[in-house]
């Protein structure tokens, strides 16, 4: 990988995020996403209503052919979508839930997860709050690189634009990732799994009726989302064998019990 090729791939897909939002008149991030999406799908062009004008699907698909030509692996398309998001960051004012995680966390989880995954068998990763994806990719790819042979993520998130940039992101690097769209705190849909990594929010859940079976449910008024979600994320676990509680803040909790969850 080198950052001279990331950062030729990186003008030209800047170039046509900047084409489309101002012909369609969208948001920064909703541009990167129709990009992204665009050359997962070997840059076909998505046309509504005579939108982007045929001045602009010119210059797009231009464009695409010189990305689709560039042969990219997937950990530094990984690093473009990033740099996109960061600029996304910068423009769109997003909020602090919508951000990705840092590849630093992404790399300490994938260190743990060695403490306890031997290299010589498949597995399946959750990622309970998903949001951009990058900490499931950025596992993936540091396991992959690290010599485990089959990986299969999953990720679940109630957010439609952070599902939308998980998606586009995942398919744009190929990696074997599903997605749901639901509330985690609810009956999960995804299979059983061996470990559940995530960035977890942190705050108030406001639906106290829904929780009445957790057993971290507060009290008296909201619970903590954070320790519902840790919870909910025992129940999706093949076997309990570590459980590591890692908050944005920088403060890591380990505790070992009896899959692992981070």
């Amino acid at each position: 990988m080198t950052l001279e090729k990331i950062e030729r791939f990186y003008k030209k897909f800047e170039q046509a995020v900047d084409l489309l939002q101002k012909d369609l008149t969208v948001s920064y991030l909703d541009a990167i996403i129709e990009t992204g999406d665009n050359l997962a799908d070997g840059g076909r062009l998505l046309v509504e209503d005579g939108k982007p004008s045929a001045e602009v699907r010119q210059q797009l698909t231009a464009l695409y052919e010189q990305l689709l030509a560039m042969s990219m692996a997937p950990e530094e398309l990984r690093q473009v979508v990033q740099f996109a998001l960061v600029k996304a960051n910068q423009i769109d004012k997003i909020q602090a839930n919508h951000q990705m995680t840092p590849d630093t966390i992404g790399f300490l989880v994938e260190y743990l997860l060695e403490k306890v995954l031997i290299k010589n068998a498949s597995y399946k990763i959750l990622d309970i709050s998903v949001g951009t994806g990058n900490l499931l990719s950025t596992i993936y790819y540091r396991m992959m690189t690290n010599g485990y042979k089959e990986v299969k993520l999953y990720g679940v998130d109630n957010d439609d634009t952070l599902l939308s940039i998980a998606s586009m992101s995942a398919r744009l690097q190929k990696t074997p990732t599903e997605l749901f769209h639901q509330d985690a705190i609810d009956n999960l849909v995804t299979p059983k799994v061996d470990a559940v990594v995530s960035d977890l929010p942190v705050g108030y859940y406001p639906l106290d009726e829904k929780v009445v079976n957790f057993k971290t449910r507060a009290k008296k008024g909201h619970s903590y989302v954070h320790h519902l979600l840790i919870e909910q994320a025992l129940l999706q676990l093949v076997q309990v064998v570590m459980v590591s509680s890692l908050y944005r803040e920088g403060c890591l909790k380990q505790k070992r019990h009896r899959g692992c969850c981070m």
